[in-house]
């Protein structure tokens, strides 16, 4: 057995009372929240702020103050004739991919999630949803998106599936239970014999295993094994860096870490333990002092990093767009990032964020669920969504 990255020694309530003393600073008041210590209060940080709150076992209690007060925040941007939760600000970053479809769906999701953990689902129809609704509505919105990059198609798909399953558990519609079904079984078909889905993701691989894992929990959650997962997790090892990260720029990246991570510990055989270790080895070393984790820690110049992470195990188109964003990187570039291209959910690279500090400590909670120390008082989420875990259903 491998020796634990965690350290003897390490106190997981000072972790527990530091990550929530720091969440606790960035409340605006209002029921809202900010991404960081310098940021604007914004419905998509205090979801983020909610799923914290969630993992630590720390929610507010039911009726109290502050749980009313985030439940008629979140429900104030509900607009009840579409069902959507609407952006207050509209001001994306120029060059961004995510058009304000993409963006309502996500903060949709978001708050449909966060509102059900704090207890109020409310009556939240999906009307918005009826155009794709049914085998040939889903095939032909299926096929509409853009599989050229795989990465950016999954997140509406699992949008899409999240909204089926939310309205058949809460609302308890029971077509929503076969539309659910259905987007699955054509996603299913979709894949590629490599285990990765998109036009040419072998040669786009980082994209394409990013996209992979948000498929995860539509197979896990009812109990279905993950298809051709051999396949997937041999392409999700030849991601990991000198660092232990598995993005493919210099300090890691919350999104890439935790998708990367998260594939090895639910499909992964207790070899795959070595990946992992090097992962959060890193990880909790780059952990800030105020409790909470930043986007990516960049150290020292990045030339080191420049030169030694050329990836026999991918293609040569892969290595060479790999070796221009890193030079970018080299020269300063990557200082700040948005979240979603929302200019009003610009951060600093490196200062701590609620979304990354979220997904860093998810996957510390399940390496330790899984390898140990456990029954340190984690509070998985048990439907079907982004963070979806269940202890002890791990491949071993």
């Amino acid at each position: 057995m491998s020796e634990s990255p965690i350290p003897a020694d390490y106190s997981f309530a000072q972790h527990r009372e530091s990550t929530l003393s720091w969440l606790e600073s960035l409340y605006a008041g209002g029921g809202r929240y900010r991404l960081w210590s310098g940021g604007e209060p914004h419905l998509l940080p205090t979801a983020f702020a909610v799923f914290l709150l969630e993992l630590f076992d720390a929610l507010p209690k039911p009726g109290s103050e502050r749980c009313r007060d985030l439940c008629t925040a979140l429900l104030a941007q509900r607009d009840p004739a579409s069902g959507l939760f609407r952006l207050d600000q509209q001001d994306r970053a120029e060059g961004r991919n995510h058009d304000l479809r993409y963006i309502e769906w996500q903060q949709t999701q978001f708050a449909l999630q966060a509102l059900r953990i704090l207890g109020d689902p409310a009556d939240c129809a999906l009307p918005f949803l009826d155009p794709w609704r049914g085998k040939e509505g889903i095939s032909s919105w299926l096929h509409s998106q853009n599989w050229r990059d795989p990465w950016l198609a999954s997140n509406p798909v699992m949008f899409l599936f999240y909204f089926f399953r939310h309205e058949a558990e809460v609302l308890q519609r029971e077509q929503s239970w076969q539309d659910a079904d259905e987007l699955r079984r054509q996603l299913g078909e979709l894949q590629r014999s490599s285990g990765l889905w998109g036009e040419e993701a072998e040669r786009r691989v980082y994209n394409a295993v990013y996209g992979a894992f948000h498929y995860l929990h539509f197979w896990l959650v009812d109990d279905l094994p993950m298809p051709r997962s051999v396949e997937l997790l041999r392409w999700t090892r030849r991601l990991q860096t000198n660092e232990g990260y598995f993005a493919h720029h210099r300090g890691g990246g919350a999104c890439e870490d935790y998708d990367c991570t998260d594939l090895l510990i639910k499909l992964g055989t207790d070899e795959d333990r070595r990946f992992l270790d090097r992962y959060l080895e890193r990880s909790l070393a780059d952990r800030n002092p105020d409790g909470g984790w930043c986007w990516a820690r960049k150290r020292g110049s990045g030339a080191g990093f420049l030169l030694r992470n050329f990836n026999p195990g991918l293609s040569l188109f892969e290595n060479r767009k790999l070796f221009s964003h890193r030079l970018l990187d080299l020269a300063g570039a990557h200082r700040v990032w948005y979240y979603s291209g929302l200019r009003n959910l610009e951060c600093p690279t490196q200062a701590s964020d609620s979304w990354s500090t979220w997904f860093r400590n998810l996957v510390l909670a399940e390496y330790c669920e899984r390898f140990g120390p456990r029954g340190l008082g984690w509070r998985f989420r048990s439907f079907a969504s982004l963070g979806w875990h269940q202890p002890g259903n791990e491949n071993t």
